[in-house]
């Protein structure tokens, strides 16, 4: 293999990018992080740069678990378990990071790759989890490490000077599985959060390192493709169908309930585009701007009030799919926030 004639400052940064993506990766498998260093590399020096640094952290980081891997197995199970997936994360992190900077591979929008790329994470997750769940300690296992955290204990056994009796076992387990079930609905959801987070990131500092204007386009600006309301809508009835007939349907189940959480939260961007080009036309103050976006975090917090950040900004930006707001058109660029 040829390697590119790339000047000697650019081959040092990138080894200094690269180490210091690796050593994030160590302190905190599975985490974001570690590829915001690589994503700056893809920014302040292009394709080339940018594969070598992630081929470097791949490699180096396979041959450190290689060398230690022996060290591990005196681990309990479940932190055995919760390792290996936290690597498996990190990898699908890695390959999702790759596929949206690399054009060649997919000649898209930005926005596009990242549902490629997070809808090809969800395919190679299948039979990672699947093989997790035919391992007939690894339930038990997950169920007893997130009975024993310290905070759950402490949430469902109140103080015993409150008079209340201790949480049984039966309700930590329930708690517990409840635990697992959320994570499994909602994977796709919190792959995305994570690649979008470390992509923004990592395309706002490389640029501000090179004071050029940041590649990731503005969110007053995002729109989604037309099609993407179908994508909400049909996995929005396999929600709503799993609700009223209380059953869960299987994989189809834990399908609908991911790609509806991922296009539920794209459309609440463009909610958020559409809510700031309101703002703009109309000339809302800037105390009242800030007024409204505070009320809205606050709404958060507040069960009985949750329900209209979470379902009122995504009924924005799909009112956008038959109403014309007469915003800019979107960035080709980026279009993503």
């Amino acid at each position: 293999m040829n390697l590119p004639n790339l000047p000697n400052r650019v081959w040092i940064e990138t080894g200094v990018l690269a180490a210091l993506s690796l050593v994030l990766h160590l302190l905190a498998p599975g985490v974001f992080l570690f590829l915001v260093p690589l994503q700056v590399l893809a920014v302040r020096h292009g394709r080339s740069s940018f594969g070598y640094g992630v081929l470097l952290v791949g490699l180096i980081a396979a041959l450190i678990e290689l060398g230690i891997s022996g060290m591990r197995t005196e681990l309990p199970t479940a932190e055995r378990h919760l390792h290996n997936m936290q690597l498996f994360l990190s990898a699908l992190l890695l390959g999702g990071l790759w596929l949206t900077n690399d054009s060649r591979v997919l000649p898209y929008r930005h926005l596009l790759r990242i549902l490629i790329a997070t809808a090809a994470a969800g395919l190679v997750a299948v039979p990672f989890i699947s093989g997790l769940m035919s391992d007939p300690e690894f339930a038990p296992a997950m169920r007893r490490y997130i009975a024993d955290q310290p905070l759950l204990r402490l949430s469902l056994s109140p103080p015993a000077e409150a008079g209340a009796p201790p949480a049984d076992a039966a309700v930590v387990d329930r708690f517990a599985d409840t635990i697992g079930e959320v994570l499994l609905r909602g994977l796709l959801f919190l792959y995305l959060i994570y690649l979008v987070a470390a992509w923004w990131l990592g395309s706002f500092w490389g640029a501000r390192t090179l004071a050029m204007r940041s590649p990731v386009g503005r969110l007053i600006a995002f729109r989604l493709e037309p099609w993407c309301i179908w994508a909400l809508l049909t996995s929005g009835a396999v929600v709503l169908g799993e609700a009223l007939l209380d059953a869960n349907v299987g994989v189809l189940s834990y399908a609908g309930w991911n790609v509806f959480s991922v296009f539920l939260f794209l459309f609440a961007l463009q909610g958020i585009g559409v809510l700031q080009w309101l703002f703009r036309r109309y000339k809302v103050p800037g105390p009242m701007r800030v007024m409204i976006g505070v009320a809205l975090v606050f709404m958060l917090f507040r069960p009985v009030l949750t329900f209209v950040p979470v379902f009122g900004l995504p009924l924005l930006g799909i009112s956008e799919t038959w109403l014309d707001f007469k915003r800019p058109p979107p960035d080709r660029r980026a279009n993503v926030t």
